[in-house]
């Protein structure tokens, strides 16, 4: 049995594949877990989330849309 946790090993993997210069992008990575996410999960997240995210997060009140 090692002594080392799985996150300590995926950090240690990740430092020795950017020394070799084969680490991939952040985007490669985001990628990689979001394959892991159910469909289901990701139906249930907000459209417009980025757009309101003071309400998502904070609870602030929604701000209604503006036409431009």
């Amino acid at each position: 049995m090692s002594n080392v946790s799985e996150p300590e090993k995926e950090i240690a993997d990740n430092e020795r594949r950017s020394r070799e210069g084969t680490a991939g992008s952040i985007w490669d990575d985001i990628d990689e877990i979001m394959l892991g996410v159910p469909e289901a999960v990701l139906s249930r997240l907000p459209a417009d989330g980025a757009e309101r995210h003071d309400h998502y997060l904070h609870g602030a009140h929604r701000k209604e849309k503006q036409d431009s």
